[in-house]
């Protein structure tokens, strides 16, 4: 804790909260990652050093958000990552949306070169939403947040349980079949949509989770009249009900039409130009600092738990073998 001067929070989940901190030997802002163990327990530690793993393999993968460190308190695991400060998609919907349609193809394609490179390693996110993409300071996309993830899944290595938030749940975990990687693309496909029309394709305002669930079960997206078609047939391809004709609709979705544009080499080797028609996106950081003191105080008031407790989270902490910060 005392390599870093924190300053802000920059989000709060269910179980902890990122903040924005500064890395006193480099100067370098970086995003903190604080994991209440209390949640861990209820839920299981495990997954805790598996997102860890995850983000270790997601380092060979510019359109993933890179780790470069975690480390441990008495009351919780911190994760250390780079401080992307455009911003996430969620965001960029709300104040932006509809975006033009250039802007909906290279990020798409930025984000389909992370799910492939997740998809390849037979990891499926299970939480993709237009919150866990974040952007850089140019506009480009990184896929964040694992914790939902889970590791050594296939098309013949099916796994079962209902992971995620249920507006982008793919119908089948919400029908409690077994599923793959396929749920990534679907949930892939409502982000597009709300990118392409600034409205989610299944879901009104009121519904309530029963709705949402029957909705993305039975109903078909509108598409409006003069939608580019190439646009409309790649969302038909993605939100496609059944999983296994969806992998047949995907299986060479780099082929398709709507990314003639897409120099899928550059963009692999993130030469490609800002996402963004509107140039580079930059949320300036706060440089007030949080005293220490504070800090701690506010991550570990409680008792710190027991030894038996902490031996779940042996083996955690880990630095980068680089310490390119």
């Amino acid at each position: 804790m005392e390599s870093f001067t924190f300053h802000k929070v920059l989000g709060r989940g269910s179980f902890g909260k990122v903040m924005l901190a500064t890395h006193l030997a480099t100067n370098q802002k970086l995003a903190v990652k604080f994991v209440d163990k209390r949640q861990l327990l209820k839920s299981g530690p495990s997954i805790a050093l598996a997102e860890r793993c995850i983000l270790e393999e997601g380092r060979e993968c510019p359109y993933i958000t890179h780790i470069y460190g975690s480390f441990q308190t008495k009351n919780h695991l911190a994760f250390v990552m780079e401080y992307l400060s455009g911003g996430d998609l969620n965001a960029l919907i709300r104040s932006s949306a509809p975006l033009p349609l250039k802007t909906v193809r290279n990020l798409t394609a930025e984000i389909i070169c992370g799910l492939q490179f997740l998809h390849a390693k037979e990891i499926v996110h299970r939480d993709l939403k237009p919150g866990n993409i974040l952007l850089d300071n140019a506009g480009h996309a990184r896929i964040a947040d694992f914790g939902l993830s889970a590791k050594g899944v296939t098309e013949s290595k099916r796994i079962k349980g209902r992971m995620g938030t249920p507006n982008y749940m793919a119908p089948e975990i919400l029908q409690k079949i077994d599923y793959f990687t396929m749920v990534d693309y679907f949930s892939l496909g409502i982000i597009i949509y709300m990118m392409a029309l600034g409205k989610h394709p299944f879901i009104a305002v009121k519904d309530n989770e029963e709705q949402i669930r029957k909705k993305i079960i039975e109903m078909n997206p509108q598409y409006p009249r003069g939608m580019n078609h190439n646009l409309r047939n790649l969302l038909t391809r993605l939100l496609w009900k059944d999983q296994d004709g969806r992998k047949q609709q995907v299986c060479d979705i780099r082929s398709h039409p709507f990314f003639k544009t897409i120099n899928w080499a550059e963009v692999e080797g993130r030469m490609s130009r800002t996402p963004s028609e509107s140039g580079p996106i930059c949320l300036q950081p706060s440089n007030n600092s949080m005293h220490l003191n504070e800090c701690i105080n506010c991550m570990d008031q409680e008792a710190p738990k027991s030894p038996e407790h902490q031996e779940y989270f042996t083996g955690f902490s880990y630095m980068r073998d680089s310490l390119m910060i």
